[in-house]
């Protein structure tokens, strides 16, 4: 009712820190720093998620994984530091949020050129593994031969 298409689960406790959205890991980009919840019994420690964690790092991106309160994500809105949030998981690759609601806070993300996204290059550089774009300098892909 509130127009979200996705939910992004919290901490069953305390609801302060993010854990998932749906069925793909979250990721917060603030500043020019990716955060994201470490896994744990609810976190699901997803190929996706492994693959855009190495890349994001081996291409230079600070990656801290600890766990995420929400408090900080609205705090570096405010501050005009919070530049991007979006999910990965197997179906979706990445997929970008265009706003973040929790109670009556609303962070309407703000429009970000493909060139300056994280999330969109991080998408393109695992997609481009994926079609055989691109080198595989980590073993991901394996050639599968018809028999006769």
């Amino acid at each position: 009712k509130d127009g979200y298409d996705q939910v992004i689960w919290t901490d069953s406790i305390e609801h302060k820190y993010i854990e998932e959205a749906g069925t793909m890991n979250v990721m917060v980009r603030i500043g020019n720093k990716i955060l994201t919840a470490p896994t744990s019994e609810r976190i699901l420690n997803g190929v996706t998620r492994d693959s855009v964690l190495t890349l994001a790092k081996d291409n230079g991106y600070e990656v801290e994984v600890r766990p995420v309160e929400v408090q900080e994500m609205y705090e570096a809105y405010k501050a005009g530091e919070l530049k991007e949030v979006f999910g990965c998981g197997t179906a979706v690759v990445i997929t970008q949020y265009d706003a973040v609601g929790f109670g009556e806070e609303r962070a309407q993300l703000p429009a970000i050129a493909e060139e300056d996204s994280f999330a969109l290059q991080l998408k393109k550089k695992l997609k481009d593994i994926q079609y055989g774009l691109a080198d595989d300098p980590y073993g991901w892909r394996i050639k599968i031969e018809e028999q006769a």
